[in-house]
């Protein structure tokens, strides 16, 4: 008899968590029956990490740009370029480097600033990261873009770099997408805090105006 009342208690237990689960996945700012702010703040860890790997390997790429001429695309096509305009091509290769590091340092130092301004309820701040993650995506585009045309162009087939830049923007989209929702999210609770303050003002306005007329017509 305990356990029959035990699995019908555990049963009951089951279903209502299950219906809380599948309320709050249909309710607005719900995925997955949590909170877009916590899918926020993990996806966040998980990109930091993404983003230092991006960092380091474009490190490696400046320290050791050996690496680099091993490649099919250097063979090919940027041997010939860099023979002829050695100079030039060393110092736009430390420029492409350079600038996709400072694409993941940007994406990290937004992103800890848009949780700042998600914990502050001010949608402001994550407006940066939306800017950074957006130039992110159109770079990461590019690249692949650059990938395709470039493997109907060489004898040999390039897989390694085409797969990295895929992986990134994966990454990078899921991150504009949670980053987009949690901007809407906390932009909404802004506007609805701005028209809670401005109705509690209006409110004591009304009051103190009700307790002053008396006090007029005493003295009158």
């Amino acid at each position: 008899m305990l356990t029959m009342n035990t699995m019908k208690r555990f049963g009951d237990f089951v279903s209502e968590a299950s219906i809380d689960i599948s309320m709050r996945s249909k309710a607005p700012f719900y995925f997955w029956g949590a909170h877009v702010r916590y899918w926020f703040y993990f996806h966040v860890i998980f990109t930091t990490i993404v983003n230092i790997i991006g960092i380091t390997l474009g490190t490696i790429a400046i320290l050791y740009p050996n690496i680099h001429r091993e490649s099919p695309i250097y063979s090919q096509i940027l041997k010939h370029y860099e023979r002829l305009y050695l100079y030039s091509y060393n110092i736009g290769y430390l420029i492409f480097c350079s600038v996709i590091i400072a694409l993941f340092a940007c994406q990290i130092i937004s992103s800890i600033v848009a949780i700042v301004g998600t914990k502050l309820r001010s949608a402001n701040l994550i407006l940066p990261h939306i800017i950074v993650v957006l130039l992110h995506c159109g770079a990461l585009i590019l690249l692949l873009t650059f990938f395709i045309v470039v493997n109907f162009l060489l004898d040999r087939w390039i897989f390694v770099c085409p797969i990295i830049v895929i992986a990134f923007s994966i990454c990078t989209g899921l991150d504009l997408f949670i980053t987009v929702a949690t901007y809407r999210y906390v932009r909404e609770r802004q506007e609805l805090m701005a028209v809670y303050t401005a109705n509690t003002k209006q409110v004591h306005f009304r009051k103190n105006r009700r307790r002053a007329k008396p006090t007029a017509t005493r003295i009158a």
